[in-house]
C-alpha cells in the first residue's frame, strides 16, 4: 500500500516538473535578448520572425500539455490513467517532427546529428504510445 502512494506522488512530482521545466524551456526560448517577444510576424517587414526560437517553443508547449495531463490523471480520478502516456507520445512525435523539418541548411555534419537524433526520439514516441496499452 506505501508503495502505491509512493508511485502516485512520483508521477505527481514528475509532471510537477516536466510543467514547470516547460514553462521555463518556452520563456527562456521567447525573451532571450534576440528573441521574438512573443511577435511571430514582422508586419512592417513581412517576414516571420524567429522561427527556430518559435519551433523550440512549440516543442516546449507540447512537454507542458503532457505535463499538465499527467497531471491531471495523477491528481484526480476523472481522467483515464493511460492519457498521460498518449499526450507524452504526442509530444515525442511533435519533437520528432520538428527534428525532422530542422536539418535545412546546416552543416553536413549537424544534419547527420539531427538524423541520429530523430531515431531516438521517434524510438521514444513509439515506445510511449505503446505504454498508453501495455502500462507497467
Amino acid at each position: 500500500l506505501a508503495s502505491r502512494v509512493v508511485q502516485r506522488r512520483l508521477e505527481i512530482l514528475e509532471a510537477s516538473v516536466t510543467v514547470a521545466f516547460s514553462v521555463i524551456g518556452m520563456l527562456a526560448e521567447q525573451f532571450v535578448p534576440d528573441g521574438p517577444w512573443l511577435r511571430l510576424y514582422n508586419t512592417e517587414e513581412q517576414h516571420w520572425e524567429r522561427l527556430m526560437n518559435w519551433q523550440h517553443a512549440t516543442m516546449y508547449l507540447f512537454f507542458a500539455l503532457a505535463g499538465g495531463v499527467a497531471l491531471a490523471v495523477h491528481t484526480t480520478g476523472s481522467a483515464p490513467i493511460a492519457l498521460d502516456r498518449l499526450l507524452l507520445a504526442i509530444a515525442f512525435f511533435t519533437e520528432g517532427f520538428l527534428f525532422l523539418y530542422h536539418l535545412h541548411g546546416r552543416a553536413m555534419l549537424d544534419v547527420h546529428v539531427h538524423q541520429l537524433l530523430l531515431y531516438a526520439v521517434f524510438g521514444t514516441a513509439l515506445t510511449a504510445f505503446l505504454e498508453m496499452f501495455l502500462r507497467g
